[in-house]
């Protein structure tokens, strides 16, 4: 049987996308940084679940693969700023990896113009976060570039993995095989095959809280309401224009036209299936963020690249494509700022509560906490004090509004109370609760 990959042209040999990918990856970096720098602490409530429970391979009902970088950098003493720092450069290896998929799919020029995908504010941010989407771009784009070039067997297995990285991989992978149209290409379902016998053999996560954080996909019957939901698409559109993501989904167009570069066909079907993927989550989070644009934009960033390679010989599309880039540099980098000072403010009192507990560095805290934070008001406090430090919920605190079996606020000699304001911190032997009844402003907590 013929092979369906068009060969590599002789005057733009594989090598020639290394200087695109290392840009592309010191691009990305470098804004990354930026971040880092500016706003040190961890975000995202995924994130503070994670680093709580980040010397365990497995938590919650998630897949290990983001974990495991976790537990390595646990393993080799990382403290939380570190491993950051460790997410941030997997994630600009992601965009490096996109840089070489858009060389083999279009040339160097593509490879070249994938370069500002790396500034794409919503990817720079949470890429720095303790989340999926770094580590599943980076198999997912690195095994596209191999398996474009002809090297299936070494992308079947690296696409593989995305099995225990995301469950939204499933339907790409199927996409994978249907275009590889070879029965070996079914290797790429080992993933999700060991994933699959383990919770046979009944693999369980650890919960470092009680909150059930798959409580997103239940009942998505009885939650929908088609009213928000397209609220919900409006606020998703406003956001793809305010991060300049709709500007790849245009440029992206000029790919599409016949005859097609290799590989954009299957491209384009997995931003389809992406897009209809966060259609369903925002039924099951209730709400529209920029973190549902961070795969399908970075995977619609290479078709426009290619797309633009292809019409560079327009003046037009030249005159275009380095307005967009200029906009998309410094737009969604902005954009990426003040969404992490927003994440900042959002864990303010916690973290100005962490700085008034360090004066008793042996005690053992009683915490109540503000409640409320999350999607149908499932999250609180203790969350983020977890989240934002090395405190472990059970050994070095405990949380009022969490059951369980490790004690009570009597064996307590520290109490931390959310005032409606600001969290009040005492220190004292034993720890009072106060009753519910409270003047507001007031502490919640009594220290004889």
């Amino acid at each position: 049987m013929k092979s369906f990959w068009a060969p590599t042209p002789k005057d733009d040999p594989p090598g020639g996308a290394l200087a695109p990918a290392v840009v592309a990856f010191l691009v990305a970096l470098a804004t990354r940084a930026m971040l880092l720098v500016g706003f040190p602490d961890n975000i995202g409530l995924d994130g503070f679940q994670r680093w709580a429970g980040r010397d365990w391979l497995l938590v919650q009902g998630w897949l290990p693969g983001p974990q495991l970088v976790l537990w390595c950098a646990d393993q080799l003493g990382l403290e939380l700023f570190e491993t950051r720092v460790v997410m941030a450069v997997l994630t600009s290896l992601a965009v490096a990896a996109g840089a070489v998929l858009a060389h083999a799919m279009g040339g160097r020029r593509a490879g070249w113009l994938y370069v500002p995908a790396g500034t794409f504010g919503p990817f720079a941010l949470w890429g720095t976060a303790f989340y999926q989407e770094g580590l599943f771009l980076l198999l997912l784009l690195a095994g596209l570039a191999l398996a474009v070039r002809g090297r299936v067997r070494t992308a079947d297995v690296i696409l593989g993995a995305l099995g225990l990285v995301r469950f939204e991989a499933l339907p790409l992978l199927f996409l994978y095989v249907l275009w590889r149209r070879r029965p070996e290409a079914l290797v790429v379902s080992w993933g999700a095959l060991v994933w699959f016998v383990g919770k046979a053999l009944g693999w369980e996560g650890h919960a470092s809280s009680p909150i059930d954080y798959f409580s997103d996909w239940h009942g998505l019957g009885a939650r929908f309401d088609l009213g928000e939901w397209l609220e919900d698409v409006g606020h998703l559109v406003a956001l793809s224009w305010w991060t300049c993501a709709i500007v790849y989904g245009a440029f992206a167009v000029l790919a599409l036209q016949r005859p097609r570069t290799r590989g954009t066909t299957l491209m384009a079907a997995m931003v389809g299936t992406q897009l209809a993927l966060v259609a369903v989550w925002m039924v099951g989070l209730e709400r529209a963020t920029q973190r549902m644009l961070v795969v399908p934009t970075m995977l619609t960033a290479v078709i426009a690249a290619v797309g633009i390679a292809r019409f560079w010989h327009y003046p037009a599309v030249r005159i275009a494509a380095a307005s967009a880039f200029v906009s998309i540099s410094f737009g969604t980098s902005l954009d990426a700022w003040l969404a992490a000072r927003r994440e900042a403010d959002w864990t303010r009192p916690e973290r100005r509560a962490l700085e008034e507990m360090r004066v008793c560095p042996d005690c053992r805290w009683w915490v109540e906490p503000r409640t409320a934070l999350g999607p149908r008001n499932r999250h609180d406090g203790c969350e983020i004090l977890q989240g934002v430090s090395d405190l472990r919920h059970g050994r070095d605190f405990l949380c009022a509004a969490w059951p369980a079996d490790v004690g009570g606020a009597s064996t307590c000699t520290g109490g931390v109370a959310w005032n409606g304001f600001a969290y009040v911190v005492i220190t004292g032997a034993p720890v009072v609760p106060t009753p519910p009844l409270i003047i507001s402003g007031l502490p919640r907590l009594l220290a004889p």
